[in-house]
């Protein structure tokens, strides 16, 4: 403030000085006069308001002319560069395929002497072909009637291969199996001579197979050939050359043709030599209709056999249909009628203790009636129950030969044999974590020209599970029941119903890592001496421990 009021001091001097010269310069003596100057800092000046003017300006007039709008088009041509994207594309790594132990070892050993040796040779992901490889041995040398005169054993070579090509896939089987019994049902009082009761069965099998790849396709074929030859240790030869064929062909959506065939050229060496030829042909239609499907057609059957007038062709009518009530439950219902193939093969696999020489008939099932629900709950509840009601003529029956009660006679009923029966089945699967599985089935026949149905059960009800632990332990549990089974003891002449079966089962299996693990099995765990047939007691508790070793290459 104070430097603001200095510098209007030195101006005022300045002006003042300025106008005493220019009047007084004529006059000037060279005297200064006395004079005083006052300054006043804080007055202050006022000026007049000043007038204003509040008149409006006249707007200028406006002319009319009319005037005229040029345009011009001009035509813009855009070229623009071509376009060249750098776009990355974010890609997600195929997820790594666990290591797979295609080939694995298993051995085991347990009372009764027994052992078992198992080894699985496989190739490994192919997408051109595959092969395997199996060999098993199971053995107990003693058994439950005089130590080793009730031993057994089972051996087994198997080798296949497929060859994938872009429309078919071909593939085929060569297989021996080797099993040994002994006859050891006899009378106990009597003392038995081991090689007389010693029983051998041999069975070579090879088989091809040409079907093609793609099974949704309009048209499907499967061709197998086959060649079996069986022998025992008492000389009983049997042959079999079979050829199987299934084709079927879509018109489209909703209709379809079936034809299957099936040829068995059988000779059985026994004492004598039998040949035995069958063959069928079964041609179907199928209908779709929404919910409906309906399959309908013919069996014609062609066969000569060992009994007389078995030298004839059948026809049977064959008929079905399945209605879907949802996307999960389906009803179903038909009738079927066929020729059941008899022959030694079978009869062995359904009871090694036959006896020779025992005479060779198909199975006549004149006609059958089937229904019954199937579906699933919940996507892990699996349901399902049906009845079947059939008619035959020359079902077969084993009954204890009279005169070597520890060998077995097949009888045939030859009139008419009526056969119902009822089922239920239960499965479960929670993210294969716990598996179950349950079914239970009831007969009842009806007996032409037989006291009975011998050996046949008229129940039988079966239980399975496993649980897997972490992938580190797997224990498992089956059980077995069968009962109302009825023989006959021809040395008093009366009929026997057999004790029921029953036959549980634990396992254990315990992971060390992924190539080795141990196992525990308990089988017949409540050791019950049960006889599926007459005078064949089973073996008791029994208890195998083992290893199974898993590697990559041999």
């Amino acid at each position: 403030m104070r430097v603001k009021q200095r510098c209007y001091v030195l101006c005022l001097f300045s002006l003042f000085s300025f106008v005493a010269t220019g009047q007084d310069w004529e006059d000037r003596t060279g005297e200064i006069e006395d004079a005083e100057i006052v300054v006043e800092k804080d007055k202050k000046i006022e000026l007049p308001p000043a007038s204003r003017l509040y008149e409006k300006i006249s707007p200028l007039p406006l002319k009319n002319e009319a005037g005229q709008m040029q345009f011009q088009y001009k035509d813009f041509n855009y070229q623009l560069p071509d376009l060249d994207p750098k776009i990355r594309v974010l890609t997600i790594k195929d997820p790594l395929l666990k290591k797979l132990y295609a080939n694995y070892l298993k051995a085991g050993i347990g009372n009764f002497a027994s052992a078992h040796l198992e080894a699985f040779i496989n190739s490994k992901r192919n997408e051109k072909y595959a092969y395997s490889f199996h060999g098993k041995h199971a053995s107990s040398a003693r058994g439950p009637v005089d130590k080793k005169n009730s031993g057994s054993a089972e051996s087994f070579l198997g080798v296949n291969g497929k060859v994938f090509y872009d429309a078919f896939i071909l593939s085929g089987n060569l297989n021996y199996n080797h099993r040994k019994n002994h006859f050891y049902g006899y009378d106990r009082r009597v003392e038995a001579l081991r090689d007389t009761i010693e029983q051998n069965f041999n069975n070579f099998y090879i088989d091809g197979v040409l079907e093609t790849r793609d099974t949704g396709s309009d048209f499907y074929f499967k061709l197998k050939p086959s060649f079996s030859h069986l022998s025992d240790h008492f000389d009983a030869r049997e042959s079999r050359f079979g050829v199987d064929f299934k084709s079927t062909f879509s018109l489209d959506e909703n209709v379809g043709f079936d034809l299957s065939s099936y040829l068995s050229l059988t000779r059985r060496t026994d004492g004598t030599s039998i040949n035995r030829n069958l063959f069928k042909v079964r041609p179907s239609v199928d209908f779709l209709a929404g919910q409906l499907k309906i399959n309908a057609g013919l069996n014609i059957v062609y066969e000569n056999d060992t009994i007389a007038g078995a030298n004839r062709t059948h026809v049977y009518l064959s008929g079905s249909a399945t209605y879907d009530l949802n996307d999960d439950v389906r009803v179903y219902a038909g009738l079927d009628g066929d020729i059941e193939e008899v022959n030694l093969h079978t009869l062995v696999d359904e009871n090694p203790f036959i006896n020779a020489q025992i005479p060779l008939v198909h199975a006549n099932k004149e006609l059958e009636f089937y229904g019954g629900i199937k579906g699933s709950l919940l996507r892990s509840f699996t349901l399902k129950a049906g009845f079947s009601l059939a008619d035959y003529e020359n079902m077969h029956f084993f009954i204890n030969d009279p005169l070597d009660t520890a060998k077995f006679n097949v009888l045939y009923d030859t009139g008419n044999t009526t056969r119902f029966n009822f089922f239920g089945e239960f499965g479960v699967d929670k993210n294969n974590i716990f598996r179950g599985a349950a079914r239970f089935d009831f007969y009842a026949y009806g007996m032409d020209r037989v006291e009975e149905p011998w050996h046949l059960p008229t129940y039988k009800f079966s239980l399975l599970g496993s649980f897997n632990l972490f992938d580190k332990i797997l224990f498992g549990s089956d059980l077995y029941t069968m009962g109302g089974i009825k023989a006959k003891n021809f040395l008093t002449d009366e009929e026997v119903e057999l004790d029921p079966i029953v036959d549980l089962n634990f396992k254990v299996d315990y992971r060390y890592s992924d190539q080795v693990s141990m196992f525990l099995n308990f089988n017949n765990v409540l050791s019950r001496n049960y006889e599926r047939y007459y005078n064949y007691p089973a073996r008791g508790f029994m208890l195998m421990a083992g290893i199974t070793y898993a590697f990559d290459r041999l």
